[in-house]
């Protein structure tokens, strides 16, 4: 895979834990879901290059990625850089991509939602005609990535639902209104039809209960696509 430098627009926080960073736009096609292997000059016990999705739509100018920061070497690192910087990196790689089908359901977890960013902003921009219902759990409201612009393409798109699921609505500062609670069986059969494609996106833990849930209710594995994000 062709190896780029990637010079930094933007460095910004994206919610109460993580950071979106905005790049130049090299050369470069990708689908929407694909991620890029970053490289940063630092001594971090796991290594000096993560892997993270294109929140980005290959329809948009620039690349951005956003993560959630955990504490590490590379993570501190990545959040500290400034317009400007450069880091290396190289792909694109994955097949966790947006399908041709008539009907998708898209399940994130917390920092999951960065591919989804990318397939939702594709499909609008392109004026697929395809419908999206995005699951979008998180502990508390502050998590929420991407909010503003979530809620703004519900409203202008009648092909885009969002329903966002806040699982600890009792430690937000926030007064949450929405749903609260995990993702269940109900929910899911409320949005499911015969040539529907699943995506599941998030933590380990969270993708493999999403996993046996949707097994347990009968969705055969050709229509299930899974990417878990280790390393959280």
């Amino acid at each position: 895979m062709p190896q780029f430098l990637l010079e930094i627009l933007d460095n910004k926080k994206e919610s109460i834990d993580a950071i979106t960073v905005k790049f130049l736009k090299p050369q470069i096609d990708y689908k929407p879901g694909q991620y890029l292997l970053y490289s940063l000059p630092v001594e971090d016990p796991k290594g000096n290059s993560r892997p993270f999705s294109l929140a980005s739509s290959p329809t948009e100018d620039f690349l951005m990625l956003t993560t959630k920061l955990s504490g590490s070497v590379f993570k501190n690192k990545l959040a500290s850089l400034n317009k400007g910087d450069t880091i290396n990196a190289r792909g694109p790689f994955g097949r966790f991509v947006l399908q041709d089908s008539k009907k998708h359901l898209m399940i994130a977890g917390g920092i999951g939602i960065t591919p989804f960013r990318s397939m939702i902003k594709y499909a609008i921009e392109n004026k697929i005609k395809q419908s999206i219902t995005l699951f979008y759990s998180n502990k508390v409201p502050e998590e929420i990535a991407f909010r503003n612009e979530l809620d703004k393409w519900q409203q202008r798109n009648e092909n885009f639902k969002l329903i966002h699921t806040i699982t600890r609505p009792e430690e937000s500062k926030e007064q949450w209104s929405g749903r609260v609670g995990r993702i269940d069986s109900e929910l899911i059969k409320e949005h499911l039809d015969i040539d529907t494609i699943i995506y599941v996106c998030g933590p380990p833990g969270m993708v493999d209960a999403m996993l046996e849930l949707l097994k347990e209710i009968g969705v055969p594995d050709e229509r299930v696509r899974a990417e878990r994000f280790a390393g959280y």
